[in-house]
């Protein structure tokens, strides 16, 4: 089969891939066909960072950046049911039983794997009548006032499943007149499964290719084993970083004493391949905002992990400051610049540090569409004969004595965080090491008045 042009190679593999039941097998058929086309062999990587059974995401696009011409795609190409995607003929949340069953079909992806739930588009009735899943037209709903509607649905979902979620997209196309199309973007619940809580339902549910149901008591308990073990694993991401780094394994000539590591894990994506280094607009985007710290011109350059920038000091060609991201989209951050030389931590570039790598976390995720929830990790070694100094030349009372701070996680579910607000517990703590009360660069209301150092 030869197609006429790239784009429409392009469109058909998404197409082909998104529709798969077997997501696993069908990404690896795509890294690995190629079409013959006029001539030209045609490596598909050049179609760019074309990410598959992501959640919230549909032809590649976030449920946010989804139009009209989307959603008449799914039509035209006869687009079924999955997992990751429902259609509906209409929103009911008008009675109990209705707004129940809007939570159920929420939590049920929410509990699987994401996705997106169409509002306004009638599926093909089969041989029996009943719906066969299959896009057939584009009929929208009626909606008078968006943003009353909106406001409807945010409160039924932060009120009616437990845990509350804030993370849903809410996306409204509109066809014509008061006509639109309504998509709910919903991603995959990292944490404590979803339970519909509304009005004492208190039930868990779960998604197929054909649709929700209610999972039996092993199902249930897999729901939270899952969300066990996508946690250890991203702990066993961070201390396996730290030994490979610390023992000189990851690279040989780099400067360990006094280490500082921030890690960013993207929750249950560990292994998927979200980044495409074989994409030229995504590496010159991470030359310019891929950085080391202080502003540093790194050197960059592709490993075995997936892209890094790093700063050799002049002197002697130690690397003492780097920053990293894997082909799955976790972020390493590296330096050991904050230590002053004996006995000495300089509290205040630590602490510019820290936010500066979280500012760069969020710019590069939104850039390369890498999805919350998200953990961060802060992790310092060989304080145990510093104190930490301040701007004013004052020192805290008491020597930190620890070999190493290993940090709780801080959860991200949203890339709309301040930086500052978000970093306070784990900065504040930092400062307690020092016998202080906090960090002294937050104002009474927590906003943060950063210092020159």
């Amino acid at each position: 089969m030869v197609w006429s042009s790239r784009s429409a190679v392009a469109e058909a593999l998404i197409l082909f891939t998104y529709t798969s039941s077997n997501k696993r097998w069908a990404k690896a058929v795509f890294r690995t066909i190629w079409r013959k086309n006029d001539g030209i062999l045609i490596d598909l990587s050049q179609f760019g960072a074309i990410i598959f059974n992501r959640t919230m995401y549909l032809f590649g696009k976030r449920a946010d950046k989804l139009d009209l011409s989307d959603i008449y795609r799914l039509v035209n190409n006869r687009i079924q049911e999955s997992k990751n995607l429902d259609f509906k003929k209409e929103l009911k949340i008008s009675s109990g039983d209705d707004r129940k069953e809007f939570l159920a079909d929420v939590s049920a992806m929410m509990n699987t794997e994401g996705g997106c739930i169409i509002f306004g588009i009638e599926e093909a009735k089969g041989a029996d009548g009943k719906n066969s899943g299959i896009a057939c037209s584009v009929n929208g709903i009626q909606v008078i006032n968006v943003d009353s509607t909106l406001q409807q649905i945010e409160s039924l979902v932060e009120n009616g499943l437990d845990p509350k979620s804030k993370s849903l997209i809410f996306s409204p196309i509109h066809i014509d007149d008061n006509n639109y199309v309504l998509v709910v973007g919903i991603p995959q619940n990292i944490g404590l499964p979803s339970m519909v809580s509304y009005s004492g339902t208190n039930k868990f549910y779960s998604r197929g290719n054909t649709g929700k149901y209610l999972p039996d008591v092993i199902g249930v308990n897999q729901m939270f084993t899952r969300a066990m073990s996508i946690k250890e694993k991203a702990e066993a991401f961070r201390q396996e970083r730290i030994q490979l780094v610390r023992s000189q394994e990851f690279l040989t000539n780099i400067d360990t004493v006094g280490s500082y590591f921030m890690h960013v894990v993207p929750l249950g994506r560990q292994g998927d391949a979200l980044v495409n280094l074989n994409f030229q607009p995504t590496i010159d985007f991470l030359r310019s905002n891929l950085k080391v710290i202080e502003g540093l011109g790194g050197q960059p350059r592709y490993n075995v992990e997936g892209y890094c920038m790093y700063y050799e000091k002049h002197d002697n060609r130690l690397v003492d400051t780097y920053a990293q991201i894997f082909r799955d989209g976790c972020l390493e951050f590296y330096t050991n610049r904050h230590i002053l030389g004996r006995p000495y931590v300089h509290g205040h570039r630590l602490e510019n540090i820290v936010i500066e790598n979280f500012k760069s976390t969020l710019n590069i995720y939104s850039q390369l569409a890498v999805e919350p929830p998200f953990v961060v990790f802060l992790s310092l070694f060989d304080l145990e004969t510093l104190v930490i100094k301040n701007n004013d030349f004052h020192e805290s009372t008491s020597v930190i004595g620890r070999k190493r701070m290993l940090f709780s996680p801080l959860l991200v579910d949203n890339l709309d965080v301040s930086p500052a607000s978000h970093m306070k517990p784990i900065l504040d703590i930092f400062w307690q090491s020092g016998n202080m009360e906090g960090s002294p660069n937050y104002n009474k209301e927590g906003q943060w008045i950063p210092r020159n150092y």
